[in-house]
């Protein structure tokens, strides 16, 4: 995280919502950084009310980190 935050600086993590975790996971691997998957189990009947995600809003975040993605491969860091 260190070397993101020396390569990226305040522009580390720009996507509001679920889409900086999508930001964050890409501009970490374009650095080479190791990423794993941690299991987690939900229990269903534990939750209480409608999920507060606002799907539309979530899959639009999405999108337009991949967009932003897709324009500025040639020019952001790579991994060392």
């Amino acid at each position: 995280m260190q070397r993101a935050v020396a390569v990226h600086g305040a522009n580390l993590i720009t996507e509001p919502g679920f889409a900086c975790m999508v930001e964050l996971l890409i501009k970490l691997n374009r650095l080479g950084v190791r990423i794993c998957e941690v299991p987690m189990v939900l229990n269903a009947q534990m939750r209480k009310g409608r999920s507060k995600m606002k799907t539309l809003r979530t899959i639009l975040g999405y999108l337009r980190v991949i967009a932003k993605t897709l324009r500025t491969s040639r020019h952001s860091p790579t991994r060392r």
